[in-house]
């Protein structure tokens, strides 16, 4: 799984940049459920629309990552 982050491809490699980044089978679900929670409640407490859209985004990859475990 990779949070955040981007990825170059050429011809010859693959380089990624990633903020987190770790293999699917060492994901706490205890731990994942509650970084939603905290990342929802900082949708309700942005103070400004990047910083909403920042938590919306991280929101939206922790719940796509817990759909797929």
């Amino acid at each position: 799984f990779v949070l955040g982050g981007f990825a170059e491809v050429t011809t010859t490699k693959v380089t990624v940049l990633a903020e987190e980044a770790m293999p699917m089978a060492d994901v706490d679900t205890v731990a994942l459920d509650e970084r939603i929670k905290d990342a929802e409640e900082d949708i309700l407490l942005a103070k400004s629309e990047s910083d909403r859209a920042r938590a919306v985004d991280t929101v939206d990859a922790l719940r796509t990552l817990r759909a797929s475990l």
